[in-house]
């Protein structure tokens, strides 16, 4: 059987034991299978029964695929997500690297004082703010910074659009990526 989890549109397949032998999730109209051995290939042949399949790509024991902006590299049973080609693409303006601070604070991130608020951002701050949001399913501990940058997408101020940009700019810097095991 399956095992629906917290995350959106995961299930995961367990032993009798209780590990995890198959992970299954989907993004639209595609659908991804993974787990130790061939558990991904086990529990997608299961969900096949339910599901019409179109062509499938296999990720073998070791190698790379590139999918919807997500990197997968796997080497045996443990798999890398990542978005490095992603955030490496994202041309994040935020103007002279010197002069700026290097970490983003409640002060950046607070609400917009009075006179503060530059509608003329709007369209650039919400693109920025879901770039980084999009740039978070591999990095849930940076979703505090998008869920916080989201509140002020209809009134965004310069001092936003600053800590968006500082924040995109510290996830390209990093390699930070989830293991799959």
């Amino acid at each position: 059987g399956f095992e629906e989890t917290d995350a959106e549109a995961v299930l995961v397949q367990r032993d009798v034991g209780g590990a995890s032998t198959g992970v299954v999730t989907h993004h639209m109209d595609d659908v991804l299978a993974g787990g130790p051995g061939d558990g991904g290939k086990v529990a997608l042949n299961l969900l096949k029964g339910e599901l019409k399949c179109g062509s499938v790509t296999e990720l073998g024991r070791s190698g790379k695929l590139t999918y919807i902006g997500l990197e997968l590299e796997r080497d045996g049973d443990q798999i890398d997500v990542h978005q490095s080609i992603y955030l490496q693409g994202l041309k994040v303006d935020g103007g002279d690297r010197s002069a700026r601070k290097k970490v983003v604070s409640a002060v950046d991130i607070r609400q917009p004082e009075d006179g503060e608020v530059d509608l003329a951002l709007m369209s650039v701050y919400r693109a920025m703010v879901g770039c980084l949001g999009w740039a978070c399913n591999t990095r849930p501990r940076d979703r505090v910074w998008h869920d916080e940058l989201c509140r002020w997408g209809h009134k965004p101020t310069a001092r936003h659009l600053q800590a968006a940009a500082m924040v995109l700019q510290s996830m390209q810097q990093s390699n930070e990526r989830l293991v799959l095991r």
